[in-house]
């Protein structure tokens, strides 16, 4: 039975929301996930179907004690299990043969072999594969040094172009650990076998009101043959609380 116009509420137990497809009736429907009541925000569609589970049950797994993640199981009426007998799967990219083991009724967020761009270096070399072969298509990844390897080629390259400022990450961290500029006078700073990417340093960015700032925009990719992409409303932007400069970099 679907209910126009009504408030999504909390889970109720032995019961589930359910969504209908936007690609009509021949698609089965997908689990109504709604906003925590105190975001005081609701999903914009105009119906949802309430479905008795019966004898059935919806189990979700998880390797991350987040409660963002579990709350929102929880709302759509999931129970957690610590068993395989999962309906849904929230935590690292599974290896492929956990993915061979999967039954059609079993997702996971992750796609197969997606590790390739999970991370700062798998990226870096996927990016550089694509431009070999596909040429100026590509030409909008930057070069990138991978360390240790090419430890001696990047300091060939710092010390014949003292100049240009480049700029270090770390393989696998995130939040901004780790990231810092190299040049001439700090290049014996990298610890060696570091394991990081390098790249020049973008020293003409686009600026708003001479600050720096990144977007961050929210999109859902649920199918990539046919490419389906879907992009949520709401995003993040940040700036830079100090006005750009590529003076004093000490």
């Amino acid at each position: 039975v679907f209910e126009e116009d009504e408030e999504p509420q909390e889970a109720v137990a032995g019961q589930v929301k359910l969504l209908p497809s936007l690609f009509g009736p021949s698609r089965p429907p997908t689990v109504y996930f709604d906003y925590p009541a105190e975001l005081r925000l609701h999903r914009e569609c105009s119906f949802f179907a309430v479905q008795d589970l019966k004898a059935r049950k919806l189990n979700y797994s998880t390797a991350w004690e987040r409660n963002c993640v579990k709350n929102a199981f929880q709302r759509a009426g999931f129970e957690r299990t610590m068993g395989k007998s999962w309906n849904a799967y929230w935590g690292k990219h599974p290896p492929n043969s956990a993915v061979a083991d999967m039954n059609r009724f079993q997702k996971v967020n992750h796609f197969p072999s997606s590790w390739c761009i999970g991370r700062k270096d798998r990226l870096a070399r996927t990016m550089t594969a694509f431009r070999r072969r596909h040429g100026s298509a590509f030409d909008f990844h930057p070069e990138v040094l991978h360390l240790p390897q090419e430890r001696k080629a990047l300091e060939s390259r710092v010390k014949s172009d003292r100049d240009k400022v480049w700029i270090i990450k770390p393989n696998a961290n995130s939040c901004g650990r780790g990231i810092r500029l190299i040049y001439k006078d700090n290049l014996s700073s990298i610890k060696p076998g570091a394991k990081a990417v390098v790249q020049k340093y973008l020293e003409r960015p686009h600026l708003i009101a001479g600050r720096k700032y990144d977007l961050r925009i929210y999109v859902l990719l649920t199918s990539t043959d046919p490419l389906r992409v879907y992009m949520f409303e709401h995003g993040l932007a940040r700036f830079s609380t100090n006005k750009y400069t590529m003076k004093n970099l000490k």
